[in-house]
């Protein structure tokens, strides 16, 4: 008779755990509280695929002041945690787009297709135009931590090395972090 009420008790055990493992959250959305106040706007959806591996998909887009278009970024990564995808320290690498569109006044011919050559149409000014495209890989250092309600916070730091649409050809390395607050589900 206690042979049973043991056997009884470790499968009721197991079943917890076993509940409980399914329970957690997989998916988390989440944004840049900070960007929202200084203009930029950006939304990160992360899914756990593994005990301790996350893809994260994440863009943003910023209203500067003066120009028709601010940047446009676009990532894609996978973070490697310590202990359990969504808790506690990890490593993230990935990949980054940037787009950047600036509008500037000049003075010049405004004409058709002539507006490079200067001949026909008036002397005035006109608006300039300059894209930069960048792309490449980005690497970060992070923690995250997700509460019990499902609210969640990360903050990572790290380096990007990024290849410019110029003729140039431009190859630099920059530093980026982020903080996202967002949900777990």
């Amino acid at each position: 008779m206690p042979c049973k009420r043991i056997i009884l008790l470790g499968f009721t055990i197991t079943a917890t755990a076993t509940a409980s493992a399914d329970t957690e959250p997989r998916t988390t959305i989440s944004t840049d509280p900070i960007g929202i106040v200084s203009g930029t706007y950006a939304l990160s959806i992360t899914h756990k695929i593994a005990k301790r591996v996350a893809l994260r998909a994440d863009g943003s887009l910023a209203a500067d002041v003066g120009q028709m278009s601010g940047p446009q970024q676009v990532g894609i990564g996978a973070q490697v945690f310590l202990h359990s995808a969504g808790r506690g320290a990890y490593l993230e690498g990935g990949l980054v787009a940037r787009h950047e569109q600036t509008w500037a006044a000049g003075v010049g011919y405004l004409g058709s297709d002539q507006m490079t050559s200067g001949l026909g149409g008036s002397l005035g000014w006109y608006p300039g135009t300059t894209h930069v495209v960048t792309f490449g890989p980005a690497v970060h250092v992070g923690w995250q931590h997700a509460f019990d309600s499902g609210m969640m916070i990360a903050a990572a730091i790290g380096a990007t090395r990024t290849w410019a649409s110029d003729p140039a050809g431009i190859q630099r390395v920059a530093s980026t972090s982020y903080l996202r607050v967002g949900y777990a589900w």
